[in-house]
């Protein structure tokens, strides 16, 4: 009884003699169940890889790219493996080894820098695009602490670091919880960079909104997040720059043009996230004009303008694109007041026989707030 006392697991660590020995420690809590199988002596592991930072230090890789790929892809791994077994306080201290160690291989002595941070980049990449964990947790950690502050010292690393999130975004994927994670994952990226690399980014996602239904829907939920992330985004970068040329104003202009996408999920998402967006900037006085610019409601011409769009939306054949469409002139009403032409008002009107309940009660609300007293 004394040694199966002896044996079990103290603040979450393992021990066993995989190899034999007098048995000591060699069965958990659970009676061994899986003895041999699965386990592992913590302390021995970590020790191993301490010494693995000290080798790094007398062995340059510079020579081995091969051996400086799978080292990096080998430490990842481990990571992700140790966030499914129970190292009690161990991983702290494991993701503190391999952050020391991705650290080294970004050196000049072990090759060329921007090539080894891409490799550092793209193996953590599926970290950062994992639900939460631990390892997540270390991968954004590791990117935007000490891989930005090596980018102000190597032109390589900084520039690895600013295509992440363009490279993020091709890879996000297509469920509506794990392309949540992308999204958040991607704007903690893009918020620790500087101004012109953040504006670069936004002038990609618009493009990312002609592509692909994927990259359509991802690029409407990142428009939204930038929009409200970054500020002035109606200043144009140049001084002479109009505000229809600012990066705001086409980021705007891009969700209206999805708010008639030919599918509906990216349809009633769009009409969605551009009501919440109008709702968030209404608030800033200075952003009302504008506003009323790019809706197609002032003086600038636009493309497509909301009057239009509302028109056809508010009697789609998607409900959900109805219901958002309805949100739509209730937020744009607190900039526009009653300046919806008797189209709308009309198809608005029909909408409070829908079918549907909720939006019934949904065209009443927008009706009360757009009609004059």
């Amino acid at each position: 009884m004394a040694k199966k006392r002896k044996g079990r697991k103290r603040g979450g660590i393992v021990a066993c003699n995989n190899g034999g020995g007098d048995g000591d420690g060699g069965e958990s809590e659970g009676g061994g169940e899986g003895e041999g199988e699965g386990f592992f002596d913590v302390r021995v592991f970590l020790c191993v890889i301490e010494r693995l930072v000290f080798v790094l230090d007398l062995i340059h890789l510079n020579r081995f790219p091969d051996s400086l790929k799978s080292l990096v892809q080998t430490i990842v791994e481990i990571l992700v493996l140790a966030t499914s077994r129970e190292m009690g306080g161990g991983f702290e201290r494991l993701a503190g080894l391999c952050s020391k160690i991705l650290c080294q291989v970004l050196k000049s002595e072990h090759g060329e820098e921007g090539e080894t941070a891409a490799e550092v980049l793209k193996a953590l990449a599926p970290l950062i695009l994992m639900g939460k964990s631990q390892a997540r947790s270390f991968a954004l950690g590791f990117v935007k602490g000490l891989m930005v502050g090596a980018g102000k010292t190597s032109d390589g690393v900084k520039k690895g670091v600013v295509n992440l999130p363009r490279y993020l975004a091709q890879k996000a994927p297509e469920k509506a919880e794990p392309r949540g994670f992308a999204v958040e994952a991607i704007i903690e990226i893009v918020r620790v960079m500087d101004v012109e690399h953040q504006v670069g980014f936004a002038e990609y996602v618009v493009k990312m909104t002609q592509g692909k239904a994927s990259l359509r829907l991802l690029g409407v939920d990142l428009i939204l997040n930038l929009m409200m992330l970054l500020k002035d985004p109606f200043i144009g970068v140049g001084l002479d720059c109009k505000v229809k040329d600012s990066w705001g104003f086409k980021c705007v202009e891009a969700l209206i043009q999805r708010c008639s996408d030919s599918s509906s999920g990216i349809r009633a998402r769009a009409l969605s996230n551009l009501a919440q967006l109008v709702g968030f900037l209404s608030s800033d006085d200075k952003n009302h004009d504008v506003l009323k610019e790019v809706t197609g409601f002032g003086e600038v011409e636009v493309e497509v303008g909301v009057n239009d769009i509302l028109r056809k939306r508010c009697m789609d054949e998607k409900a959900n694109v109805r219901k958002a469409a309805l949100v739509l002139v209730t937020k744009l009403s607190a900039i526009l007041g009653g300046n919806f032409d008797g189209v709308v008002l009309k198809t608005m009107g029909m909408a409070c026989s829908d079918p549907l309940v909720s939006i019934r009660k949904a065209a009443i609300s927008a009706l009360s707030e757009v009609s004059p007293l």
